[in-house]
């Protein structure tokens, strides 16, 4: 089972564990997937700015933004 090692200031661990029912290990799993995952995702985001296709770097960017947010991290 993967670990989840995270600053409690970075994610809100109680939205965290009531979107995962306390299935923590489930959300280590998708972090792991998404860590693998993201990289590609934001070099999208990036490639279509830079050949200035506004609507696939809108739906890449959604796409990752969707992403993360299961995550529940904290805006800073």
């Amino acid at each position: 089972v993967p670990r989840m090692d995270v600053s409690p200031d970075i994610l809100d661990l109680a939205a965290l564990r009531r979107n995962f029912g306390e299935d923590l290990a489930r959300a280590a799993r998708l972090a792991a997937k998404f860590e693998g995952r993201y990289p590609g995702q934001l070099d999208a985001v990036r490639d279509a700015i830079a050949h200035g296709d506004g609507t696939a770097a809108g739906e890449a960017a959604h796409r990752l933004a969707g992403e993360t947010s299961v995550f529940y991290a904290v805006a800073r």
